[in-house]
């Protein structure tokens, strides 16, 4: 997981008067989107049944499989954080290029947790049907078709970077700086491909501790990183860009490997609706 948004407005911008409005457009959106999935949703009998006996070892199983991903996401967003200053002090021009380039690199994370969400419900389905070399294909053609989109991407990034980043933004500083992190990025962006869809799998099999233990640390251990090779050497923002490009690419192919050593095939979860 690396997607991260950022807004930053310069002095005297329009931009923060339409922030209650677009507070209030998201929240409108949410709602109907709610709505349109309740309505979509065939009739269905909901019967409530109540047992002590299985509340506490379900309750357990929620936890043992919900807990890291969760912790995932909101340890991940502190670490940004705490990246996000060691990125500001190079001023205001290398915030506003990440901004814009997490704007842009949204198109193909969000692609990738798309392909990661239909491999979490296949590979649940498949286990629960005693077939997992089925699960183990899906996930590699599923994986398959999202590093070929990727790589697309990454060569549209590194050839034309600059004019769409120009798209949403005028100066030419922030320009370059965001084209040299969107080419740092393009690199090994395939491996954000491997990265997202092997949490998917992982998930789909209830054995969500390897993206815990695997992501936390690569992710952590950029803070340091950035500050060392951007600050105490001296190489400039550009360090930063290739210290998460790099760390993308060691996630993306420990997760893949761990994944490769098929003990999630073994993982049994607890039937909740019983």
């Amino acid at each position: 997981m690396r997607y991260w948004i950022h807004f930053s407005f310069s002095a005297g911008s329009d931009f923060p008067e339409w922030v209650p409005g677009g507070a209030l457009a998201s929240t409108i959106a949410h709602a109907v989107s709610m709505l349109l999935l309740f309505a979509r949703l065939p009739a269905v009998k909901i019967q409530l049944r109540w047992s002590f006996e299985k509340f506490i070892p379900h309750s357990l199983e929620l936890f043992r499989i919900g807990v890291p991903i969760g912790l995932l996401g909101a340890i991940f967003s502190i670490i940004y954080i705490v990246l996000s200053k060691n990125i500001a002090y190079f001023g205001t021009v290398p915030m506003a290029a990440i901004s814009a380039c997490h704007r842009i690199e949204g198109i193909p994370y969000f692609i990738s947790f798309g392909f990661s969400v239909a491999v979490a419900t296949f590979v649940g389905q498949n286990l629960g049907n005693r077939n997992p070399d089925r699960a183990e294909k899906a996930v590699y053609v599923s994986l398959a078709y999202a590093v070929l989109f990727l790589a697309f991407v990454s060569i549209v990034f590194i050839a034309f970077g600059k004019q769409i980043l120009s798209i949403f933004v005028s100066e030419q500083a922030v320009i370059e700086a965001g084209y040299a992190y969107l080419f740092a990025i393009s690199v090994f962006e395939i491996f954000l491909a491997a990265e997202v869809i092997m949490e998917g799998a992982f998930t789909g099999a209830g054995d969500t501790h390897p993206p815990f233990f695997i992501s936390i640390p690569l992710t952590f251990v950029r803070i340091p990183l950035a500050y060392f090779f951007s600050i105490s050497l001296g190489y400039g923002q550009e360090a930063i860009w290739w210290v998460i490009s790099i760390s993308t690419l060691f996630k993306g192919s420990i997760m893949l490997l761990w994944f490769r050593r098929g003990k999630w095939k073994t993982k049994k979860v607890g039937d909740i609706v019983a």
